[in-house]
C-alpha cells in the first residue's frame, strides 16, 4: 500500500521524529537517506520520476509513501 504526498522530506522527517525508520529495501542502490527516487512514469499523476521510502508495519507490511517528480 502506498500513499501519495506534497512533501515527501517533512513526512519522512515527522514519521521518524515517531520512531518509525524508512528502508529503500527493494532499491537500495537508488536510495539517498532512504529515500528512492524512481524514473519513468510515476502514479497516475504521470509525473516523469518519483521519490519513495519504504517502511514496515508492526505486523512485517510494507507501507509506502511517495512524491511525483514533475
Amino acid at each position: 500500500m502506498a500513499f501519495e504526498v506534497d512533501d515527501i522530506d517533512a513526512v519522512v522527517a515527522e514519521l521518524r521524529a515517531r520512531g518509525v525508520d524508512s528502508c529503500a529495501f527493494a532499491l537500495p542502490a537508488l536510495a539517498v537517506d532512504g529515500i528512492a527516487e524512481v524514473e519513468g512514469e510515476y502514479s497516475r499523476s504521470r509525473a516523469r520520476a518519483g521519490r519513495t521510502p519504504r517502511f514496515r508495519d508492526r505486523e512485517g507490511n510494507v507501507l509506502g509513501i511517495g512524491q511525483p517528480i514533475r
